[in-house]
């Protein structure tokens, strides 16, 4: 479980150092498709207790794309 808490902390970490660079170049599309993964991201805490959405397969191959 530690091991899972760490590795979000860093994928959160990338994303929002990725999101910044994003802005910055001007790649709207690239930087809101990031915000909103930092948003799901942040609201993991909330819908952890009894939420399916830890069942979405997708949802793990986009963080498992975003932290390579």
């Amino acid at each position: 479980m530690v091991m899972f808490i760490f590795w979000l902390i860093a994928t959160f970490s990338y994303v929002v150092k990725v999101r910044i660079i994003a802005k910055k170049n001007g790649h709207d599309d690239m930087e809101s498709a990031l915000r909103y993964t930092i948003i799901l991201m942040v609201s993991f805490p909330f819908v952890f207790d009894d939420s399916s959405i830890f069942r979405w397969t997708i949802l793990w191959s986009m963080f498992g794309c975003l932290a390579s």
